[in-house]
């Protein structure tokens, strides 16, 4: 059907067959919704008893995901009126006429989707993305807003957080604005997680932002025992871990399932600076042992080397101690050939 007015459609419709689509799986009301976008038309058309308002293109587009994508409200609007509209088709690439709006960030679009009582804020494209999930990704926060505003998304986001979560650790500083509007949300950061991930990716501001929740549970763990802490200190986060422990209900003595703790953690790894920034605390402990060994801290840097580490524990040691095998931090620097360690400890 050609027609570039009402009139010409009106006549049309006489002789043609309303639902033709051409190779590329066009129909009439696809090409009036999105390249000619004529309302006019678009209305006449869905008066019609024997239109398929939810046929597809051979992309999977139907004329609402692409009257969506491109925000036309006047061509969405009585779209979404016509009672046997799909509001949750999927295309190719699975997106749906909401997650198309959202992503574009056309906020009229995607409140008036939100009304319509079939819609389904939780569908996942083959990106496995949702609609808030494109809407932060494009930085749209009146989208954001939006849709946490609905209780459909809230419900959603209850029972599967770890894609928003994710997201929100790898978003740049230039979206902290949306990330601040997220963390309004007691389900994405209830249980811990995000305060794990962001200990592991180093997010700075993301904790500060954690931190200062009432009810932030600041020693979750993982399912390896593994708090926030323990993770900064392995990563060598030194603000985060001044962070953590400036927090009034942080334990900075926690040990994962092996017993290793976020000093042990930090001398592992040889982060001079977290070793100091940890002893700053008035209740850690040097002499905790981790399982697998009993080794201490202190018998870590002795082991390794690290002379720098070994002063900073040696004042807050107790250096009789002894792994599982009766062996004391100076055993274990005597025996590595870490004499300048061993001078250290003869000097306590």
């Amino acid at each position: 059907m050609h027609a570039t007015t009402v009139k010409e459609a009106r006549a049309a419709i006489k002789t043609d067959d309303i639902n033709f689509a051409c190779k590329y799986g066009w129909t009439p009301l696809i090409v009036q919704s999105f390249m000619n976008r004529d309302a006019g038309i678009v209305d006449l058309l869905l008066e019609q008893k024997g239109l398929d308002c939810n046929a597809q293109n051979n992309m999977g587009a139907t004329a609402l995901m692409l009257a969506c994508e491109e925000g036309y409200l006047d061509i969405v609007a009585p779209l979404l009126k016509h009672p046997k509209i799909q509001c949750n088709k999927q295309d190719k690439n699975g997106n749906t006429a909401l997650i198309l709006a959202a992503q574009a960030g056309h906020a009229d679009v995607v409140e008036l989707l939100l009304d319509h009582p079939s819609i389904d804020c939780a569908i996942k494209s083959n990106d496995n993305t949702t609609a808030l999930t494109e809407a932060c990704e494009g930085g749209h926060i009146d989208v954001v807003r939006l849709l946490l505003k609905n209780p459909a998304v809230i419900h959603h986001l209850k029972n599967d957080n770890e894609g928003i979560v994710s997201w929100i650790f790898a978003a740049d500083e230039g979206h902290l604005d949306i990330i601040k509007l997220l963390l309004e949300q007691t389900t994405i950061y209830h249980g811990g997680l995000p305060l794990l991930v962001a200990a592991t990716t180093g997010q700075t501001e993301v904790i500060k932002l954690l931190l200062a929740k009432a009810d932030i549970h600041c020693n979750a763990t993982d399912d390896l025992g593994i708090t926030a802490l323990m993770l900064a200190s392995d990563g060598g986060h030194s603000d985060i871990v001044q962070l953590l422990i400036a927090h009034p209900n942080i334990d900075c003595n926690m040990q994962d399932f092996q017993g290793i703790s976020a000093l042990i953690s930090a001398t592992m790894s040889g982060h001079t600076d977290i070793v100091k920034i940890l002893l700053q605390h008035p209740t850690i402990n040097c002499n905790l042992h981790e399982k697998e060994n009993g080794a201490t801290a202190l018998m870590v840097a002795c082991q390794e080397g690290y002379i720098d580490i070994a002063e900073l524990l040696v004042p807050h040691s107790d250096l009789s101690l002894p792994n599982k095998d009766g062996c004391t931090a100076r055993d274990f620097a005597e025996a590595f050939n870490h004499l300048d360690i061993v001078e250290v400890l003869d000097a306590k």
